[in-house]
C-alpha cells in the first residue's frame, strides 16, 4: 500500500473502492455492496440512508503503515476494516460484498459504484436457503452465536447523540419479503465493560419537552423527567445500581404560567454535565440502554409533547486498554462464539465525518 496515500480523513467505502481500482479489480466488478451493520452514523435517524462503512472515515497515518513506518498490505488494511464492523468480504454476482456476520436473514444492501459513490439500496425479495452446518444459511458458513470485536486502543466514548432526538429505536419483524418496522422505547447507547471500578460520565446530556397550556391556565407546576439508565439487568437511581429493578434519575422542572386568556406552549429542559455515576458492578460486557419518561407532579393538568434527549456517555476512571463491541445472539443454540481483534482504534470526532 506504499503507492496509496491521501491527506485528511476519507470515507472507508471510498478507500476500499480506490484500493480495488489500484488493483484493477474495477474492470471485473460492477460495484460494492455493504449490508446493514449494527453501527450507524451518530447523526442518522431511521430509516437509515447509508451504512457504517460510508459513515466512518479515517486518517492515512497508522492505518496503512505502523509506528515504524512499515507499510501494510491492502489485505491487512481490508481485514482491519472487516473486523471493525464484523463483516465478511466476498464476491457475488459481480459485486464485492461486505456482509454483517451477525445478520443472516435480511438481504438488504447499500450499493456503491467502483469509485465509492453511493448509488442506492436494494432488498433481495428471494433468498435461496440451503442446508448448512450449525444453522448458517450463507455460503455454508456456520452461524454466529456471539461476536466480540476488540480495538487495540481505549476509547472513552460509549455513545454520543449531539442533537435532541426521541428516545426510541426501530426493530424489524415480519418476513424478508414483507418486513414490518416497529418503534420501541429506548436507545442502546453502546456496550459497557463493567469491572467494578470504571464508572460512567454524562456530558452535555439534556432532556427536554414542550408543554401546552390553555388560555385560562394560571398555576405553578412541577414536571419530573425520569431518566432510566440500564447496564444489563442493572438500573441506576442517581446514587447506586440495583439489579432487577426499574429505578431512574429524577430531574424536576418547576415553573409558573399565567396565560391571561392566550393559549400557548413552553419548552422545558433539564441538563446533566460532568455527571458521574457510581461504578457499575463487575458484570463484564453488557449493553447500555437509556429510556426517558416525564410526568406532572403538581399544578393543574398540562399537555406534554416533544419529549427528547441528547447525550454524551463516556467511560471514566478505568485501567482498560482496549475497546470491545459485542453482538449477542446467544439465543441461537448452535453457532460459533467469535472474537476478533484489530489494531485500529475507534474514536468519535464530532467535527469530522467520523473517525477510526
Amino acid at each position: 500500500s506504499s503507492m496509496y496515500s491521501f491527506t485528511g480523513q476519507k470515507r472507508i467505502t471510498v478507500q476500499i473502492a480506490e484500493m480495488l481500482t489500484r488493483l484493477e479489480l474495477n474492470k471485473y466488478f460492477d460495484g460494492i455492496a455493504v449490508s446493514e451493520t449494527q453501527r450507524m452514523g451518530v447523526q442518522e435517524v431511521f430509516p437509515y440512508q447509508f451504512d457504517a462503512l460510508y459513515n466512518t472515515s479515517c486518517l492515512h497515518e497508522l492505518v496503512y503503515y505502523d509506528e515504524q513506518f512499515n507499510y501494510r498490505t491492502y489485505r491487512e488494511v481490508l481485514n482491519d476494516f472487516c473486523v471493525t464492523y464484523g463483516v465478511r468480504m466476498y464476491q457475488d454476482k459481480g459485486f464485492i460484498v461486505f456482509q454483517d456476520m451477525t445478520r443472516v436473514t435480511r438481504d438488504e444492501f447499500y450499493l456503491y459504484n467502483m469509485s465509492g459513490v453511493y448509488s442506492g439500496k436494494v432488498v433481495s425479495p428471494l433468498v435461496e436457503t440451503k442446508t448448512a452446518i450449525a444453522g448458517g444459511t450463507k455460503m455454508y458458513l456456520p452461524a454466529i452465536r456471539s461476536l466480540k470485536i476488540n480495538h487495540a486502543f481505549f476509547n472513552e466514548i460509549i455513545g454520543v447523540q449531539p442533537n435532541p432526538t426521541r428516545c426510541v429505536h426501530t426493530i424489524v419483524t415480519g418476513t424478508d419479503a414483507n418486513p414490518v418496522f416497529e418503534t420501541r422505547d429506548g436507545i442502546q447507547v453502546g456496550v459497557f465493560l463493567g469491572d467494578g471500578s470504571t464508572h460512567i460520565d454524562l456530558f452535555n446530556t439534556v432532556v427536554s419537552a414542550t408543554i401546552l397550556y390553555p388560555g385560562d391556565y394560571a398555576d405553578n407546576f412541577t414536571m419530573r423527567f425520569k431518566l432510566y439508565i440500564y447496564y444489563g439487568e442493572y438500573s441506576y437511581n442517581g446514587t447506586s445500581w440495583t439489579q432487577g429493578t426499574n429505578t431512574y434519575i429524577e430531574l424536576d422542572e418547576n415553573g409558573s404560567i399565567n396565560a391571561k386568556g392566550v393559549p400557548g406552549n413552553l419548552g422545558i429542559f433539564q441538563s446533566l454535565n460532568n455527571f458521574h455515576t457510581a461504578a457499575p458492578p463487575a458484570r463484564g460486557l453488557a449493553p447500555l440502554w437509556v429510556y426517558l419518561d416525564i410526568e406532572q407532579i403538581s399544578g393543574d393538568p398540562l399537555s406534554i409533547t416533544d419529549l427528547k434527549i441528547k447525550y454524551d456517555f463516556r467511560r471514566h476512571g478505568t485501567s482498560q486498554d482496549v475497546t470491545t463491541y459485542y453482538a449477542d445472539n446467544t439465543a441461537r443454540v448452535l453457532g460459533q462464539d467469535v472474537e476478533l481483534n484489530t489494531r485500529l482504534g475507534d474514536v468519535y470526532d464530532p467535527n469530522e465525518l467520523g473517525g477510526i
